[in-house]
Parts: C-alpha cells; structure tokens; sequence
C-alpha cells in the first residue's frame, strides 16, 4: 500500500497562497492528491509494464483509489488481489491449447528477461498447468506474482512516491490559483 499524506505545513503554504478561508486551501488540497493519485497509479502501470509481461488493464484492476474528502488531507493509493495465473503474462504457444496432438513445450515470461520453458507443463483452456512428477497426475496450476507483490519491489515504490510528491507540488499552485481566479 502507498500513502500520500500532506503535512500541515504544506496546507498552510495552500491557505498562505490563498489569502482566503481554510474551505478554498482545503479544496485545492484536495483536488491536488486526487491528481497526485491518479499520477501514481499511471506510474505504478508504465513501471510494472516495463518490467514484467502484464497488460495495464490487469494493474488497473488492482488498483484502488481513495480519495479524501471533507477536511481530510490524505489519500491513498492502494494495490491489491490474488497471485495472477500465467495466463496475465506472455506465454507461448498462446491462444491454444497444447494436450493431445498438439503437444508443444510451453514457455513463460513473467519478467522481461525472455521466455523460460517449464517442464511437464501444458496449457488448457488458457490455464497453464504443470505435472508434479512423471505420472500424469498429480497436476496444479502455475501463478506468477501478484501486483502488490510486483509494486513492492523498492524501485518502483520509490518511482511511484517520487512522481506523486513532484505532481502534488505542481498541482496545489495550479489550483491555488484556478481557485484566486474564480474558476470552480
């Protein structure tokens, strides 16, 4: 989980901008941890897409926003869910199944490092399985990370951290001043 929290003296630097009540600092505040936040989480995706084969849709989808309202000045940006199948990764043959005739030796990719053939493994209906011994059975299904798991490597925490400190610097004096100016 990665937290954004504002100081008290970045709120009074907003109301000091201002001029005005603490209800407009409050609301530029605001409106800037919510770009901050939205930043974050296209940091987190652009990261996790250079590193490893996941689609943006899949990290998109792990990803939760909670956004402050009222007086709170915090907000967070949360990533959660499951270990993905290899099914969220590049593996190949893709989009077919290799049991029967179509026997092929299955090859997976979960970091870009290039693909890695698995022993004993097979793909069924989009899931990739592997035997455990020589026998046909016991089989289990293969699973890669999970997006926390991946967002926790310390690089791209960091990344994402840096990123949302510099947007919420940007954005509190754009709209410290959209709100000078009239503008809702």
């Amino acid at each position: 989980m990665i937290e954004v929290k504002i100081d008290k003296n970045d709120v009074e630097a907003a109301i000091n901008i201002l001029n005005s009540t603490k209800k407009g600092a409050q609301t530029a505040v605001n409106r800037a941890i919510n770009r901050a936040l939205m930043r974050g989480r296209t940091v987190a995706s652009k990261s996790l897409r250079g590193r490893y084969t996941i689609k943006a849709s899949d990290v998109k989808k792990a990803t939760r926003l909670r956004r402050p309202g009222g007086t709170e000045t915090s907000g967070q940006l949360v990533f959660s869910g499951p270990e993905l199948t290899m099914a969220h990764f590049r593996i190949r043959p893709s989009g077919r199944d290799t049991t029967g005739n179509n026997r092929q030796l299955v090859r997976v990719e979960v970091e870009r490092t290039g693909l890695k053939p698995l022993k004993n493994a097979f793909v069924y209906n989009g899931t990739v399985f592997q035997r455990k011994g020589a026998t046909r059975l016991p089989i289990e299904p293969r699973y890669g990370p999970s997006v926390p798991q991946m967002v926790g490597n310390e690089n791209i925490t960091e990344g994402i951290q840096s990123e949302m400190r510099d947007t919420f610097l940007r954005r509190i004096d754009h709209e410290a001043m959209r709100l000078i100016k009239g503008d809702k």
